[in-house]
């Protein structure tokens, strides 16, 4: 299990930022996640942050992992910021990976945002602001139903906080409780590509930044072989590049994924535990 150190954001803006009272009403609370041995991904993000107007209602959550991180060390951060947020009675917070990247301007991210979620339907779990679609299709000019790789970017609603707040993260993937899209990985991505009613932004408003991954070798596996022609954690940096032109892929496919919806829902993940 991995040490985390909860901080505000505005502390690690070393004076420079000035929080932004009433920015993103329509959130409760964000969460950045990140480890202690990223401080170059801290600074970055931290900047990203105060420019999107965030920083009022930012908390870092920072993990000191045992033994290097893990798909179930990743998931664990994320079940800790929904912990967190059902404690404080929160109801829909954003939750971010220390490599996003705002691609919109801050007031252009901000109305969108709240665009779409005044399109959601009743019962939504999540919203991503950047992902890599597998299947997706519009439910509206301006937002998609869909599964996805990259949790880097996303709101969570209460049902998929409480999800998240529940799972204990590395006993419920060794014995195979949390459903996997296995085309995705091994960790919070896959289990997120797995959860019904999510949704994205179209256009994408976050995408990942290019610094080496704290997590993923390209190259080699974790035993340090060199990965396969096939792996698909060969092809992790390149997908990263492209996810932008992966949505524009999905938004033309659109209408196949819309057909083919009742099967896809089916081999989606239960709503409840």
């Amino acid at each position: 299990m991995n040490r985390c150190t909860l901080v505000p954001a505005s502390a690690l803006t070393g004076g420079e930022g000035i929080p932004q009272a009433g920015r993103w009403p329509f959130i409760d609370h964000a969460y950045c996640l990140t480890l202690s041995t990223r401080t170059d991904r801290q600074a970055e993000v931290t900047r990203q942050i105060n420019h999107a107007g965030l920083l009022a209602k930012t908390t870092f959550i920072i993990s000191d992992p045992t033994g290097g991180p893990k798909p179930p060390a990743i998931l664990e951060s994320h079940c800790q910021a929904a912990k967190h947020a059902i404690e404080r009675g929160f109801n829909t917070v954003l939750i971010l990976e220390d490599d996003a990247t705002f691609v919109r301007s801050p007031v252009c991210a901000e109305t969108r945002v709240e665009r779409a979620m005044h399109k959601l339907p009743r019962g939504w779990q999540g919203l991503y602001l950047g992902h890599f679609p597998i299947r997706a299709y519009f439910v509206s000019p301006g937002l998609m139903r869909t599964s996805s790789g990259c949790s880097h970017a996303y709101l969570a609603n209460r049902p998929l906080l409480e999800w998240l707040a529940g799972l204990e993260p590395e006993a419920d993937l060794k014995a195979g409780r949390i459903k996997l899209n296995r085309l995705v990985g091994q960790g919070i991505d896959a289990a997120l590509a797995c959860r019904p009613h999510m949704y994205a932004c179209f256009p994408m408003l976050v995408t990942q930044g290019r610094s080496p991954s704290s997590n993923i070798d390209s190259r080699r596996n974790r035993s340090g072989q060199p990965r396969g022609l096939f792996d698909k954690y060969r092809y992790s940096a390149l997908a990263i590049r492209h996810m932008r032109a992966a949505e524009w892929v999905a938004a033309c496919l659109s209408p196949i994924h819309w057909g083919m919806r009742s099967r896809w829902m089916a081999e989606m993940a239960p709503p409840a535990r």
